[in-house]
């Protein structure tokens, strides 16, 4: 039976791509978070031949990704490393403004 375009798509690109993508790590040490993220300076090997001073999330480009189940509560502790203050946007969740990568 032949494959649909869709089905080998996901089954041949998506899934190993998906793999490849850092995830951060559970907070297993962190009593009452069942993740920690870090925001720090970083060397970066982003291109070809090269080395770059950027700004990551522990250490990592790209972001490491965070996954949790819908409509489950799950609690980050995040740990500001660099040297200025920073606020974090999270895409796709539904948090209060205040919690949003808003300044105030």
């Amino acid at each position: 039976m032949p494959l649909s375009r869709r089905q080998f798509i996901s089954s041949a690109l998506l899934l190993p791509i998906s793999s490849l993508l850092p995830r951060i790590s559970l907070a297993s040490d962190e009593e009452g978070f069942d993740y920690v993220l870090k925001a720090q300076q970083a060397t970066l090997d982003i291109t070809p031949g090269g080395l770059t001073e950027g700004l990551a999330f522990d250490g990592q480009f790209p972001a490491p990704v965070i996954r949790a189940q819908q409509n489950k509560k799950i609690r980050i502790k995040f740990i500001n490393q660099l040297t200025e203050p920073t606020t974090i946007h999270w895409h796709g969740l539904r948090i209060p403004i205040e919690m949003d990568g808003v300044p105030f």
